[in-house]
Formats: structure tokens, C-alpha cells, sequence
């Protein structure tokens, strides 16, 4: 369906210069035109009120599960390898709605118990202080290169179960997979060579599981593997599409937000100074620097019926992007928790 509603700007100027590094003006900017509109540059209606927002996500006729790669839009040449990993990509909890989302998270979420991930702590703090001891050593960082790139991948894959040997791979597995959900143009060329990554990594984790199963290993996929509720397990496609999801949103999610929150700290050097000076405000600034410039600053969904949200005639089958990134820049402070 064609929607009328004439709006000057769109979502996709934040890939702008003018907005790149601060996205918050243009959220500012389309929110005081119209909090909810059509956005013709992007095919998809754009919520960048907070009330709007939450109530989208809570909204069951709004769905995750039809945000799969588009098929038809590839060349031939790749559109099979296309819809392999669409297949896949829809069996990750990322895409799904309940009762498979509820599903699929539960069962997933038995890899995910505290003494697992309590026992990864010693390993994760090893590493970093090697990242920074070698920064120590030359005086200075190139942080996201030297620190924040690889630092999610090597853990991830550690997580896994991968060779130390062969971790380095991942990190190239987990930006193609990204360049496929990035929303960003891509000639076929990058895109093919995307989907060759991404068949690899998928290759290689099937190779995994197939010597999880003759010989058992305590690692995440292992417990993906041996995940049972009431006599139901994860299938294959679940396996690997989930184990996909780790590698690349945890890999992606983690530069950023290391990225972003350093360079916040740097602009507030106040309260830079007060972390240096209070350790007990760790946790804290943490949760404050996710809050302050998100890693992830927008979300759809698409309608699976007709639906009006505020005063906006919603079709089914059309797209709804929230915002999450919401505010113009606010004050950052780290030592007020977040509730």
C-alpha cells in the first residue's frame, strides 16, 4: 500500500554526515514534525516517542517473526545461499514471537546458567588486561581496533567452543553477518561475499556439532545441544541459528558500546574523573553509558493485521521502526543507578 504522508526528512539521513555522529538531532528533528509517520525513504512507518515505542514493542499484533533476509531482492546467482540463512536466521529468538520465542528461550536459556557464566569472569579479565597491558607497554591504544574488536570475538568463540587456533575467523563471520542486517546499501559483490562468510561460519558450526555429539565438551554449544524441555530439544536450525545470533549481535553490540562509552567519558571528562576516583560507580556507569548512546538505536516490527497506533492507520504487512536511542543527548551521570 502507498501511504501519502509527505514527510521532509527520514530515518536514513542518519547515515548522513550531519547526523552520523549524533543521531539524537535527527530522532529530535522527526519527532517535533510528526512522532509518527510514513517514512517513504525507508518504506516503513518511524516511531521516536518513548511512549510510542514501548507500547509498539508490547503491541502482540506487531510481529518479529517475518524480519528475515529479503530473498528476492538478491541476484540469482546468491538468492539459494540467501534463503538458507533466511531459514536460519528465523529460528533465532531475535525473530521469533511467542509461543516460539517463549519457546526458544527457555530452552536457550539453560546454556546461559550463573555458574556458567560466573565461571567466564577469571577468563574475560585475563584477557582484557593483556589488551591493555600491551597498550600499557606502547604508550597508547587504538582502542576499537586493539580492544574492542577483538576482545567479544575471542570470548564469544571461547564461549563456543572454538580452537583457540581458529578464532580469529569469527571476527570476519561476525561483521559479514552483520553487513546482512545492517540496513545499509551493499553492491552484489559485498553482498555476495557476505553470504559466503556467513556460509562458512554457518559450515563451521555444523562441523562443531557433529563432534559435540560423538564426544561431549563443556561449552555453550554443547548446552544448546543437550537442552531439553519437557522432552523437546533444539533442532539443528535452532542450534545454528542461535549460535549465529551470539556471534554477531554480542560481537557488533560489544565494539559499540565500548566505542560509545568511551568517548562519552572523554566528552564528560567531570565525570571521567569521578569513575577514576570511585570504583564502587562501575556498575552503575555501566548500565548509564547503555542509556546514555546505546549500541543498537532502532528496532522493527511488521503488522500482522490492520492497526492504529496514536492516530496512524497501520496496514498489515507493513514495517514499524521504533527508536531507541530517544532522547537529544542527555545529561550524563553516572553516579545515579538506573532503575
Amino acid at each position: 500500500m502507498s501511504v501519502s504522508t509527505h514527510h521532509p526528512l527520514s530515518l536514513k539521513d542518519v547515515l548522513d554526515p550531519r547526523y552520523l555522529s549524533h543521531p539524537y538531532t535527527l530522532y529530535q528533528q522527526l519527532r517535533e514534525q510528526d512522532p509518527i509517520y510514513w517514512d517513504a525513504g525507508i518504506q516503513a512507518w518511524v516511531l521516536t516517542r518513548y511512549d510510542d515505542v514501548l507500547a509498539a514493542l508490547h503491541d502482540p499484533r506487531l510481529s518479529s517473526a517475518h524480519m528475515v533476509v529479503d530473498t528476492e531482492r538478491f541476484p540469482e546467482a546468491i538468492r539459494e545461499q540467501a534463503k538458507t540463512i533466511s531459514r536460519i536466521l528465523s529460528r533465532q529468538m531475535l525473530f521469533a514471537d511467542a509461543p516460539d520465542h517463549t519457546h526458544l528461550r527457555r530452552l536457550v536459556s539453560q546454556a546461559f546458567t550463573p555458574r556458567r557464566i560466573a565461571g567466564m569472569r577469571t577468563s574475560i579479565q585475563s584477557l582484557v588486561n593483556q589488551l591493555l597491558d600491551k597498550a600499557q607497554a606502547k604508550g597508547e591504544m587504538e582502542v576499537i581496533e586493539e580492544l574492542a574488536f577483538p576482545l567479544p570475538s575471542i570470548v564469544i568463540a571461547e564461549m563456543i567452543g572454538v580452537p583457540a587456533h581458529e578464532r580469529k575467523q569469527f571476527a570476519t563471520w561476525a561483521t559479514a553477518f552483520g553487513a546482512l542486517l545492517d540496513g545499509a546499501a551493499h553492491t552484489p559483490e559485498e553482498q555476495g561475499q557476505a553470504f559466503t562468510f556467513v556460509t562458512e561460519c554457518l559450515e563451521y558450526f555444523r562441523q562443531l556439532m557433529r563432534k559435540r555429539r560423538m564426544h561431549a565438551e563443556d561449552d555453550l554449544l554443547q548446552a544448546l545441544l543437550d537442552a531439553k524441555e519437557h522432552g523437546a530439544v533444539l533442532s539443528e536450525e535452532e542450534v545454528l541459528g542461535n549460535a549465529l545470533l551470539l556471534l554477531s549481535a554480542g560481537h557488533g553490540t560489544t565494539i559499540h558500546a565500548i566505542g560509545n562509552g568511551l568517548l562519552a567519558l572523554l566528552q564528560n571528562p567531570d565525570q571521567y574523573e569521578a569513575l577514576q576516583k570511585d570504583a564502587t560507580l562501575i556498575p552503575a556507569a555501566v548500565e548509564e553509558l547503555l542509556r546514555y548512546d546505546a549500541p543498537v538505536q532502532t528496532t522493527r516490527r511488521v503488522a500482522k493485521e490492520d492497526l492504529v497506533l496514536g492516530n496512524k492507520p497501520i496496514r498489515a504487512w507493513q514495517s514499524v521502526i521504533g527508536c531507541l536511542g530517544q532522547p537529544i543527548m542527555t545529561l550524563i551521570t553516572l553516579s545515579i543507578p538506573i532503575n
